[in-house]
């Protein structure tokens, strides 16, 4: 749960690693994505879920914790499959580490599917997962965002090709290992990659540096609001309370 503009929030996801780890198979992932949601959005609307499908049921099931009024259901949505399966079901959707060169594509998706559904994007909320490390210190902000890094699309193609010239995209997609090692080794340190694949990769895809670097990422925050989403999350790291703090008393005010 998270909320958002005083009312409770849910995110249903489409699987994403927790199959894996819990040694089950993904299964039909999108028809499980929607039958989830509709199942959630009935429970937390008051009524008793009986519901069969080809991937969950439920019987006699209901809510009865459940006082508040019903909370926003996003979708965890990021590909096509599943934009349109959160158009269908969903009141909105987060995307996952869209950088605004990125945004255009799934936005135009997800507009095309909602038309598909007859409902008006104005009413659908859309989030991004949006990485940010910035800290008083800079060195330790870009180690920080270095040790992320395999975290952002898992480094996918499509991550990777707004930021860096075509050999270099080949170079990080024959070479993940290192990224991964500076993450699970939380040193940072991306071994056997030059340098400014690393930097552009950082600018490109977190929001990292010092505080010179709070107006320049106030106004990429202004400018995914332009673009048309109507929020985003923050994922925040290391030293969490200096972070909140930093964001309370000099970025939201910013953006109020």
């Amino acid at each position: 749960n998270e909320y958002c503009h005083g009312r409770a929030m849910l995110v249903v996801g489409g699987g994403g690693e927790w199959p894996g780890v819990m040694r089950v198979g993904y299964g039909k992932r999108i028809q499980g994505f929607r039958e989830a949601a509709d199942i959630v959005k009935a429970a937390v609307g008051g009524k008793v879920v009986n519901y069969r499908g080809d991937v969950y049921r439920a019987r006699g099931y209901v809510a009865p914790w459940h006082r508040e009024p019903p909370p926003l259901v996003y979708g965890g949505a990021t590909g096509p499959k599943m934009l349109r399966a959160a158009a269908h079901a969903c009141d909105g959707t987060m995307l996952s580490d869209i950088a605004l060169p990125m945004l255009a594509t799934p936005l135009a998706t997800l507009h095309a599917a909602l038309a598909a559904e007859g409902r008006d994007p104005a009413g659908f909320r859309v989030s991004n997962f949006v990485a940010w490390h910035v800290k008083e210190d800079r060195a330790a902000s870009l180690r920080e965002a270095r040790r992320e890094l395999m975290l952002r699309g898992w480094l996918e193609r499509e991550w990777l090709e707004p930021f860096l010239a075509p050999a270099d995209v080949e170079l990080v997609m024959a070479n993940k290992q290192p990224f991964l090692q500076a993450f699970r080794d939380r040193s940072g340190e991306i071994r056997g990659v030059p340098e400014p694949i690393v930097d552009a990769l950082v600018e490109g895809l977190s929001l990292a540096g010092d505080l010179r670097d709070l107006d320049r990422h106030t106004g990429r925050l202004r400018e995914f609001a332009r673009r048309g989403l109507t929020e985003v999350a923050l994922r925040i790291h290391d030293d969490p309370a200096a972070t909140i703090r930093l964001l309370g008393e000099r970025v939201l005010p910013e953006l109020a």
